[in-house]
């Protein structure tokens, strides 16, 4: 899967559950993986484990 970085740069970054306040930009195709029941997890096989999301914005 390729992600950017809160800087726009361009490339393969590794995120972690514990990570905190991360600003990944996902594809909207990729949204397939959105778990809906719990509307703030994101759930992408790219991941290990599930990530709170505390804001998306469609740019």
């Amino acid at each position: 899967m390729t992600m950017w970085d809160a800087g726009g740069a361009k490339g393969t970054k590794t995120v972690t559950a514990t990570t905190g306040y991360q600003t990944i930009r996902i594809p909207l195709a990729d949204f397939a993986g959105f778990d809906k029941a719990t509307a703030r997890k994101f759930k992408h096989g790219a991941f290990s484990g599930s990530f709170t999301i505390d804001e998306i914005r469609f740019e």
